[in-house]
């Protein structure tokens, strides 16, 4: 069991450290040419989010941590937002092609919509990778 572990190990922590390496690779580089395409060409869309907080505290720097839901095609979404008041019943979000990775700002759009789908890649690429390097028998 042992010798299965430790490859399994050093893949998950390859994959974690990968995935910001590429994140941050994508925000610096990438992100500005796909965010200047998008205003540019005007393909982001736009949804109404409510919200659904009931008691609003103001968290140590004065910003509230609100959940938001808004419903697109028929499907419900929901998120976090932080602002700088609490009476703010709905608010505009923005987004391109996943409706569950709206944002507030339309200078926040063209960032990896989809971190999750990148990171689960790296792990099973990874832990493949140690096991074929590392793995018992070798």
């Amino acid at each position: 069991m042992r010798d299965y572990l430790i490859p399994a190990l050093g893949g998950l922590l390859a994959a974690i450290v990968e995935s910001r390496f590429v994140a941050l690779i994508d925000a610096v580089i990438f992100a500005p040419a796909r965010r200047r395409k998008i205003l540019e060409n005007g393909i982001w869309k736009s949804v109404t989010a409510e919200d659904m907080s009931k008691y609003a505290e103001p968290d140590r720097s004065g910003h509230y941590r609100l959940i938001y839901r808004w419903t697109v095609n028929g499907r419900k979404y929901r998120g976090r937002f932080d602002l700088h008041t609490d009476n703010q019943p709905f608010l505009t979000l923005y987004y391109v092609k996943n409706p569950g990775g709206a944002v507030q700002d339309l200078n926040a759009l063209g960032r990896f919509e989809y971190h999750r789908l990148l990171f689960l890649i790296l792990v099973i690429v990874n832990i493949a990778l140690a096991f074929l390097l590392f793995g018992p028998g070798t």
